[in-house]
């Protein structure tokens, strides 16, 4: 089974000379090349200044936590991580409220299995949707009374919605609205809570394009960079509150997320057809590779992003990377690890810089 690799928090800042714009661009044109050619490595090398230390005697590997009567709230649970994190935390023992859309129309079905899953340690279902103020009040009202407290939040809940950056605007807010405003509504609904408890983890799942970029897929990826960006200060900000944010990078795995990437970018098309047909032909090329690679394909099990989820909830608190990429492509993985270690060495220079480096550290 692929298991994830942790890109932890840095040791300190590196000095290096000063890099212009051609400088910079030679440098990343020749990263990415070596990236798709496959020529980076597939692990950490010894002079990773972010690399853990192998456990030794002295240094044992971290010990897992239990979740027995943890309470975990994730969205996003009708199909794919969501639903199999439900499942997951439930096995571990958590009580896990599931959240979805539209529980009495297109997801009673859903709701109704994933109640069934688990009868020792049943999960409860609650409606919820991201893009919208008060369903997110009320979801997160209804959890707090099933469970009293939300100890951990999976912000689950994402979509894409493809498409040349030209002809994309209403496709680009409806993800920016989804990943990006979706997410911060929901960590602003359970913060009260964890915020006068002084402890809570915020998990969010983001993606290895959060860190990359595809054409095509411009929209999803500069989502995906916002909601990074934000919940990366989220971390520095919550931090000296005892709480921790931590972000789950996959790759490409078998959900439902294609399937519902397709409806998506249909409806998208007949607003092309219908508004700038002259100009939608100009792009036949890119929608040729857009559908490409939209279609299904063979991929590791899921279940390897939410272990990784459950086991970033096991990790004692003050052990737990900032980011955890889990890409089936060793070319990726390898890759986001890479840049993660070096914006992370980069990104403590900026906190010393300005005077809160401590702001990196949980109390």
């Amino acid at each position: 089974m692929h298991r994830p690799r942790h890109s932890n928090d840095p040791a300190g800042p590196t000095a290096g000379p000063a890099m212009d714009r051609r400088g910079f661009m030679t440098a990343a044109g020749a990263a990415g090349a070596a990236l798709f050619a496959g020529t980076l490595p597939t692990g950490r090398t010894a002079a990773d200044p972010t690399a853990p230390p192998a456990p030794t005697a002295a240094t044992p590997a971290v010990q897992r936590e239990s979740l027995r009567d943890v309470s975990v709230l994730i969205t996003g649970c009708s199909t794919g991580f969501g639903r199999l994190a439900a499942a997951s935390f439930a096995g571990q023992g958590a009580a896990v409220i599931a959240s979805m859309r539209d529980l009495n129309g297109k997801n009673a079905e859903h709701a109704r299995s994933l109640k069934a899953l688990n009868a020792e340690h049943p999960i409860r279902v609650v409606e919820i949707d991201v893009n919208d103020d008060a369903s997110v009040e009320r979801g997160v009202d209804q959890a707090l009374k099933l469970t009293n407290r939300i100890d951990i939040l999976i912000n689950n809940a994402g979509i894409v919605s493809p498409g040349p950056v030209g002809l994309s605007l209403d496709s680009i807010r409806r993800e920016f609205e989804t990943n990006v405003f979706g997410c911060v509504r929901t960590m602003r609904a359970v913060l009260p809570g964890m915020e006068s408890r002084g402890s809570g983890l915020i998990v969010h799942v983001s993606s290895t394009l959060g860190r990359f970029v595809l054409p095509t897929a411009g929209g999803y990826c500069g989502s995906k960079f916002a909601m990074e960006a934000i919940m990366e200060a989220a971390t520095y900000e919550l931090h000296p509150l005892g709480i921790e944010v931590a972000i789950v990078q996959p790759g490409e795995y078998d959900t439902q997320f294609k399937e519902n990437g397709r409806r998506y970018m249909a409806e998208a098309r007949a607003a092309w057809d219908a508004g700038h047909k002259a100009r939608a032909v100009r792009y036949a090329e890119h929608l040729k590779v857009l559908d490409a690679a939209m279609q299904d394909r063979e991929t590791p099990p899921a279940q390897d992003v939410v272990d990784a989820i459950v086991d970033l909830a096991r990790t004692p608190r003050g052990q737990r990377p900032m980011r955890v990429p889990t890409a089936p492509n060793p070319q990726i993985q390898a890759g986001a690890e890479q840049i993660n270690a070096g914006l992370a060495q980069a990104q403590l220079g900026l906190l010393q810089a300005v005077g809160v480096p401590h702001w990196a550290t949980l109390r």
